[in-house]
């Protein structure tokens, strides 16, 4: 009877002591799994490499002692939305700050500018014959600047001029560019002071006059404040980013505010509507790397795309959230978009000649694409839908105009 009753107490003083050994073994490692390849040890997908297949470089001490760059790690969704039909030749568009409206150039008759609704009609071609460079919106889109063919570097100086065209009754104002110390001129007069003054660069200084005339005076800018030699890029607000020697420098009236560090040639810049970031495309071997500088961060470039070609120009959405750049890759020429907040980048293919791009809004890009017959306005819709995110297409046309 004694025995009967010292069973259970054994099988529970056994089932314990397993207990207690599993435990033990567990603290020491004994009851780990066997060893093999962990799942956090996988790289997600796309990472390590760039849009091109390419492996991303070691992050390079002259960029600031930057993190290794981030790479792109999914798609952003491009959608063909709508079609309009331009002239054969139609290139470079440059859509209002409302786009409502559109102007493009015609370089085989002259390099005329054409001002066209959004629909693609042809409302007018603005004054001034082979105009030197793109226009510029004022920022509520009722006014344009442009330089006219007389202000070729050839040219004599006085006779340069910019011309102010008014949207609602097509009159003109031309403003000559005279007293002012030259070189050479950036090819985009800026409309400033909410678009009653201009502003132009030139390779000796800043100068600004008021759209209805007046002299032009130079703005106070630090010594070496000036155009460069190779690409360049300009904001609103004056903030100037110009090649240097190995990458580029940002300067403003007061001064130096930023070098940027990157490896290869610098191709082409672009600072966001915001002034948060400067885009950089860059030439390496035979491809390209495009990186993004924080403005207001102290850190150095991030390398956000890689490919092979070349980028052939640059263009930050209205919000700042895109970036749209043409890349002619080996036997074709594609449309790229970023999508900065995902760091993500999408494609645009097309069967004909990539002649340009231009925003419409926040989340629309008019893509012109050369045919035989004509020239396809393709209207593109970026990003997942639904395109709406911060506020709709309408309170984007109904929103004040930005100083």
């Amino acid at each position: 009877m004694r025995q009967k009753a010292r069973a259970p107490a054994t099988a529970l003083t056994l089932a314990i002591l397993v207990v207690a050994a599993c435990l033990a073994a567990a603290v020491a490692g004994g009851c780990s799994p066997r060893p093999g390849p962990s799942p956090s040890a996988a790289p997600p997908a796309g990472a390590g490499t760039g849009a091109g297949g390419r492996s991303p470089p070691p992050a390079s001490s002259a960029a600031g002692g930057a993190a290794p760059p981030p790479q792109p790690r999914e798609a952003v969704a491009v959608r063909l939305e709508g079609e309009i039909v331009l002239p054969p030749t139609a290139s470079r568009p440059m859509p209002s700050p409302r786009g409502d409206l559109l102007v493009y150039y015609l370089p085989a008759t002259g390099n005329v500018a054409v001002l066209a609704d959004r629909e693609g009609r042809e409302c007018c071609r603005l004054p001034g014959e082979s105009h030197w460079g793109p226009v510029s919106w004022s920022p509520d889109g009722t006014r344009l600047c442009y330089y006219t063919a007389s202000n070729a570097p050839d040219e004599e100086p006085e006779k340069r001029r910019v011309v102010i065209y008014s949207v609602a009754d097509g009159s003109t104002r031309e403003l000559a560019l005279t007293g002012i110390e030259l070189g050479r001129v950036e090819p985009l007069p800026q409309f400033v002071d909410r678009g009653a003054g201009v502003r132009v660069y030139t390779a000796r200084g800043v100068y600004r006059a008021k759209v209805d005339g007046g002299p032009w005076v130079r703005e106070e800018t630090a010594p070496g404040v000036g155009l460069a030699e190779g690409p360049f890029a300009v904001s609103p607000s004056g903030l100037m980013a110009r090649r240097a020697q190995g990458g580029a420098e940002v300067v403003a009236q007061a001064g130096p505010v930023k070098d940027v560090r990157v490896p290869g040639e610098v191709t082409a810049m672009a600072f966001d509507s915001l002034q948060l970031y400067l885009a950089l495309a860059c030439r390496e071997g035979d491809g390209y790397a495009l990186y993004l500088q924080s403005l207001h961060e102290p850190v150095g470039p991030a390398l956000v795309d890689r490919g092979e070609g070349e980028v052939l120009d640059l263009n930050w959405s209205p919000e700042g959230r895109f970036l749209a750049y043409r890349v002619a890759a080996p036997g074709r020429l594609v449309a790229r978009f970023l999508d900065r907040v995902k760091n993500a980048v999408g494609t645009f293919a097309p069967d004909g000649g990539l002649c340009g791009l231009g925003w419409i809004d926040p989340f629309t890009v008019i893509a012109l694409v050369s045919g035989a017959q004509n020239t396809r306005g393709c209207l593109l819709g970026i990003g997942d839908p639904p395109r709406v995110e911060k506020i709709t297409v309408e309170e984007w046309h109904n929103r004040p105009a930005r100083t």
